[in-house]
Parts: C-alpha cells; sequence; structure tokens
C-alpha cells in the first residue's frame, strides 16, 4: 500500500533514493543513508518531465519513481515487522550455511537444506521452537512475535537460543554469529534486503523526525497482517 500511494513500486527505497547496488556498497553502507525522497520532489519531477524523459532517468533522478503519485503526503511505514523476519532470517541462513561449511551463498544446496533441517530439530526439541513449518493460520510458523522472543539473551543457557545455536556451529564461526546476533542491526546493514534497510538504516530519522520520538512499533504493520485472512476471503 505504502509503495502504491508513494509511486515507488518495487523501487528499492521509500525514504532515499538509494539503489540496491549502493545498499550493498561499503562507501554508501559507512558514509549513511539520509533521507532525501520526498512527495514533493517526486511531484516536481512529474510536472517537469515529459513520459519519455522520465523514463530514461535514473532511478536516483526521478527519486525512484516508478509511477504515478497517488498521494500528497509523505508516505512513513515502519515496516519494523518485516525487518525482524527478515533480520531473523538472515540470521539463520548464516548459521546454516557456516554450519554446511558452505562459503558461497546458497540456500537450496542439499548440504545446507540437510543443515537446516538438523538445526531445526535441534531447536525444537530443546526449545519446542518451530521454524519455517507451515502454520494453522496460514503463512509460517515463523511470526514477528517468535522472532523477538529469540533474539533475546536469556539467563538460562538451556533456554538461550544463541546458546543451542552456538552447540552446532564450528568453532571458528561461533563469535562472528554472537556479534551479529548482539549487533545484528549494524552489521546487517552491509548485505540486506529493501524492508530491513528501510528499518536499519532509517530507523534514527523515522523516530525522531517523523514519530515524535516514539519506537517504531507505533508504526508496526501487524494489525494490517491480522486482517490478512478476512482480506483474502473478501
Amino acid at each position: 500500500m505504502a509503495q502504491i500511494l508513494s509511486g515507488t513500486g518495487r523501487a528499492c527505497g521509500q525514504f532515499c533514493t538509494t539503489t540496491f547496488e549502493q545498499m550493498h556498497n561499503l562507501t554508501f553502507v559507512q558514509n549513511g543513508f539520509p533521507i532525501n525522497r520526498f512527495i514533493s520532489n517526486a511531484k516536481i519531477i512529474l510536472e517537469e518531465v515529459d513520459e519519455e524523459r522520465f523514463l530514461s532517468l535514473s532511478s536516483n533522478e526521478r527519486f525512484n519513481l516508478t509511477h504515478a503519485l497517488l498521494s500528497d503526503i509523505d508516505i512513513i511505514p515502519g515496516s519494523s515487522l518485516h525487518a525482524y523476519l527478515r533480520c531473523f532470517s538472515r540470521l539463520m541462513s548464516l548459521v546454516n550455511h557456516l554450519t554446511a561449511g558452505v562459503t558461497k551463498w546458497s540456500p537450496t544446496s542439499t548440504k545446507v537444506q540437510y543443515t537446516k533441517s538438523f538445526i531445526c530439530g535441534v531447536l525444537k526439541e530443546k526449545l519446542n521452537l518451530m521454524i519455517d513449518c507451515a502454520s494453522s493460520q496460514g503463512g509460517t510458523s515463523t511470526t514477528g512475535n517468535v522472532v523477538r522472543r529469540y533474539l533475546v539473551r536469556k539467563d538460562d543457557s538451556e533456554r538461550d537460543f544463541l546458546y543451542l545455536i552456538l552447540t552446532v556451529l564450528p568453532s571458528n564461526c561461533k563469535q562472528v554469529i554472537t556479534d551479529i546476533h548482539t549487533y545484528l542491526g549494524a552489521i546487517l546493514q552491509a548485505n540486506i534486503t529493501p524492508t530491513m534497510h528501510k528499518l536499519l538504516a532509517h530507523a534514527a530519522n523515522i523516530i525522531s523526525d517523523y514519530n515524535d520520538g516514539y519506537g517504531l512499533e507505533q508504526l508496526s504493520e501487524e494489525g494490517l497482517e491480522s486482517s490478512n485472512e478476512l482480506l483474502r476471503r473478501f
């Protein structure tokens, strides 16, 4: 909905003109990603440039516009739920690859899939935690509440998600995963999806400038997500 209203379609950035390639460029990551895409700027582009020239402009030059605007105000979607889910998914993919000894990114490889099944079995046995299983309510069992619960350290090591993950990892990978788990936001900015970029690269500005100092949970889309079953039925 936010993409449709703001005219960004499937463009990478709703808050900035950053491209997918720039999100993975170390120099851009180190310099940060200022919020520089506003409806007012986008409207000027649409008013001053004809359709033929518009299509020839780079994503940066047309403020990531892919179609006409349907809103006169800036859209500030937090997408905190999906950022949690994408972070957790990437963390587990890293764990699966490192444990399998597969250095090239290949989530569908037989070795990685076998390792994933083994790790999921350990988590189910020790924590009664089921990851990426079909849910009776639709979707998967990896929900926002599950992710929040297991990205926090527990005093009881036997109930601690990270502790159990470290028991299956090769010794030379334990510190890496510990650091990523601890500093998830900062580290994953170097290799993330557009949804994670939106939250992690722009969170401070969103909270201070657009949400009166309140946390991003105030902008969560979980209320809308809970209506998915009804929306599909309608």
